[in-house]
């Protein structure tokens, strides 16, 4: 079992480390990943934004940027047979809310989606 909350701990790290916290997964199935379910217009920026620094509990990010990240983060995990979701799409723009549907629907259906 795994619970999503509102508010999670972000780590004074990089993007990419805090998207991966508690996993094996590489930089690149991070990235396929968000690519996968568009949302990797949430973080882009110019250079290497999955490197971006993020400071201690997500201050330098929007409230919707540090949700994906948790959801992120929580739908990553391995061998989680039960998710259990505190208002995940709160603070989440209504344009990447449907990416994130979609991410929850497929990756949570049976563990079976193309990630797990």
């Amino acid at each position: 079992i795994y619970y999503i909350n509102q508010r999670t701990v972000l780590l004074n790290d990089t993007l990419v480390n805090n998207l991966k916290y508690g996993t094996d997964y590489s930089d690149q199935d991070v990235l396929d990943f968000l690519r996968h379910y568009q949302l990797t217009h949430v973080f882009e920026q110019e250079g290497d934004w999955l490197q971006r620094p993020i400071e201690i509990n997500g201050s330098n990010l929007s409230m919707g940027m540090q949700k994906v990240i948790y959801l992120v983060r929580g739908i990553l995990k391995e061998d989680v047979d039960v998710y259990i979701f505190d208002e995940p799409l709160t603070s989440i723009d209504p344009s990447t809310r449907k990416s994130v549907l979609e991410m929850i629907k497929n990756e949570t259906k049976g563990n079976h989606g193309p990630f797990k």
